[in-house]
C-alpha cells in the first residue's frame, strides 16, 4: 500500500474474486501491482457535484445511515 502525496489517495492492488460455498474469497485475479487511485472520475467532472448534491438529498441529507 502507498499513499499518494499528490493527493492523499491510497495506491492499492486489486483483486477480483468469487465467493466459495464456504463464504470465502477465491482471487481470479490480481492487478501484482499497486494501481494510482483516480480520487475524481474523469468523466462528466462538471456534473460531479451535482451528482454529490442529489444524492445526499435522496439519502435525507445524511451521508451516513445510523
Amino acid at each position: 500500500m502507498y499513499i499518494d502525496p499528490n493527493n492523499n489517495h491510497t495506491w492499492k492492488t486489486v483483486r477480483i474474486g468469487t465467493i466459495n460455498k464456504d463464504r470465502q474469497f477465491d482471487i481470479v485475479w490480481d492487478s501484482a501491482k499497486a494501481i494510482r487511485p483516480v480520487p475524481f472520475p474523469t468523466f462528466g467532472t462538471q456534473n460531479w457535484t451535482g451528482f454529490l448534491e442529489r444524492l445526499y438529498e435522496n439519502w435525507n441529507q445524511k451521508w451516513v445511515v445510523e
